[in-house]
């Protein structure tokens, strides 16, 4: 009688078990086999949340150039504020020329903020702004006392006491220097508006100069010693203090200042020195058409970013099945903002009638690109037409303008737009405001539908003359928002359009803003793999309780064969010593 053959014993997992017997079976094997099948679903989950993350990461790439495509889009859309350096279209350049010696810039500095007029000017300089200065008598040392005691009156000294310069009281001690007065000067100088030094003119000639902080005639130096301070030491002009005179346009102007921006608004004039007899400047202030061309291009650069990015998310392999590189190629929020994106570049202006109304009209035209080392072939790029758009930003720039621009035209001063949406329905209606009305009948707004005028209301929030009024909801003015200031009771004719970068920004800013459909979808993401995470961890659990069970059960067979084995042995023994005998 035979025993059972136990083959190879091994360790798995820090337990020893039977790794085969003579039946054929392979213990090892066997776990692992079993082991295997279980981590098959704990495999696909984990590769799915590996895709899950380079989505992730993909969609904040994605997010990152949607938000700089907003940005480009912004410079062009006319920002609803105040602050018109925020628009690119209000870009002023100045140039200028002259009839004079030497360059024009020798005589005249010209600085025109964005949204300041067009316009042209001739400027005379006549004289230039001087600052008054005057100069003490000499003295042989700036460090040894030139101060006597009070009431003192020793020529060429200072004495002890309070005098005023410019009305500011200015105070002297016995056995002050001169560096100890121009420092007592100095400390009221932003009150005095005058600044003391001291210039050496030789190793024993030490001077106490005043000088005004200010040009013109108005800001002279002037002295009161009703206690004979400084009585006792002479004073000179060193410069005698002058306006500014100049001509603009043929008319005689005077500023105490040689920096001068209240005479045209927006508009800041440095004058330099007199231009030659009867000779002028000559300025132009024009748009900046290179800054706006640049705007433009960044603009047009930001959108193909965001459409080879779209291509790459979209790009098919051999078997046209999506690259792995491509892990957002099924995505809908991908698609549905690579579509729309592509809407509102595509569309038209509405409520312009007599020029452009697309941003093909004025150089940008969408091309098939063929695709490079870097990226893929890709429909609907944008590529700019040099010539076509330095044409019509020459010769037409307000209509290109009208194209990228929200354009707000009110018959009536006392009504500014500050803000809108895309959900604005209308491009013509009057304001019928009466704020002695009762409360939501105090704004009337009529447009014509297209085939009869309709009257609505829109929401009103203010006093009498002034407030907030603002498109309700599910109406054409839904997403307006205008300032009223007047005087209670007022008739307004408004013509707006709303062109692509308008649009566009409004549109970009609503999916990548908190709670947008990018991170909306970013969420999505994440919260699949936080379950899945979950999951994960209580399978893994649960695999490790299942191979220790599996280690258990094999245990115990290999007891039970040891144990039979034993037995055989027994038998084998009685029947080997009864045939012995």
């Amino acid at each position: 009688m035979s025993k059972v053959n136990f083959g190879n014993v091994n360790d798995i997992g820090g337990q020893t078990v039977i790794s085969g017997i003579a039946s054929g079976f392979d213990t090892k094997a066997i776990i692992d086999g079993l082991k295997a099948a279980k981590e098959i679903p704990i495999k696909q989950l984990e590769d799915t949340i590996s895709i899950n993350d380079k989505k992730n990461k993909a969609f904040h790439d994605f997010k990152e150039k949607v938000e700089i495509f907003q940005e480009a889009a912004n410079f062009l859309r006319n920002v609803p504020s105040m602050d018109k350096t925020l628009n690119s279209f209000n870009g002023r350049k100045v140039v200028m020329t002259t009839d004079c010696s030497q360059p024009i810039d020798n005589y005249i500095d010209v600085f025109a903020d964005k949204g300041s007029d067009l316009a042209n000017y001739s400027l005379q300089v006549i004289s230039i702004a001087k600052a008054h200065a005057r100069q003490s008598q000499t003295f042989t040392s700036q460090t040894t006392s030139v101060t006597e005691a009070a009431g003192g009156i020793t020529s060429g000294l200072f004495s002890e006491g309070i005098f005023q310069i410019n009305g500011i009281d200015v105070a002297l001690k016995a056995g002050d220097s001169l560096i100890e007065i121009k420092s007592a000067i100095n400390a009221v100088s932003s009150s005095s508006g005058v600044t003391a030094s001291i210039v050496q003119v030789s190793a024993t000639d030490y001077r106490l100069v005043l000088r005004s902080n200010n040009t013109g005639i108005a800001n002279s130096i002037n002295i009161t010693d009703a206690s004979n301070v400084v009585s006792d030491v002479t004073f000179s002009n060193l410069q005698t203090p002058a306006d500014a005179t100049f001509n603009l346009n043929g008319i005689p102007i005077t500023r105490s200042s040689n920096i001068i921006s209240d005479v045209i608004q927006n508009v800041t004039f440095t004058l330099k020195q007199p231009t030659d007899a009867g000779k002028y400047g000559y300025l132009s202030i024009n748009n900046d058409v290179e800054a706006t061309k640049l705007a433009i291009k960044n603009f047009v650069g930001a959108y193909n970013d965001v459409a080879l990015f779209v291509s790459k998310q979209q790009e098919l392999d051999e078997d046209f099945k999506y690259k792995e590189s491509a892990v957002l190629g099924n995505d809908s929020t991908l698609r549905l903002i690579s579509s729309k994106i592509m809407t509102e570049m595509s569309s038209y202006v509405k409520g312009i009638t007599s020029s452009f109304i697309t941003i093909g009209e004025v150089g940008l035209a969408f091309i098939e690109y063929e695709g490079d080392d870097e990226n893929p072939h890709t429909n609907n790029i944008l590529r700019i037409d040099d010539a076509i758009l330095d044409n019509v930003l020459a010769t037409q720039y307000e209509n290109v303008r009208r194209v990228f621009e929200f354009d707000f035209r009110s018959s009536s001063k006392t009504i500014a737009n500050t803000g809108r949406t895309n959900a604005l329905n209308t491009t013509a209606f009057s304001l019928d405001i009466d704020t002695s009305r009762a409360a939501g009948d105090q704004v009337r707004v009529t447009y014509h539908n297209g085939v009869t005028n309709v009257t609505i209301n829109a929401d009103y929030d203010g006093t009498t003359t002034s407030g907030a009024i603002t498109g309700q909801k599910n109406t054409v003015l839904d997403g307006l928002s205008m300032i009223y200031v007047g005087d209670g009771t007022d008739n307004v004719s408004v013509t707006l359009t709303q062109g692509i970068a308008d649009k566009l920004y409004n549109y970009l800013k609503d999916i990548s803003k908190p709670g947008g459909d990018i991170e909306l979808a970013i969420k999505s993401i994440n919260d699949i793999n936080t379950k899945y995470a979950e999951e994960v961890k209580k399978k893994k659990s649960d695999l490790d309780d299942y191979v220790e069970k599996l280690k258990s059960q094999f245990g115990r067979v290999e007891q039970m064969i040891s144990s039979f084995n034993s037995t055989i042995m027994f038998l084998q023994a009685q029947t080997n010593a009864s045939n012995n005998k």
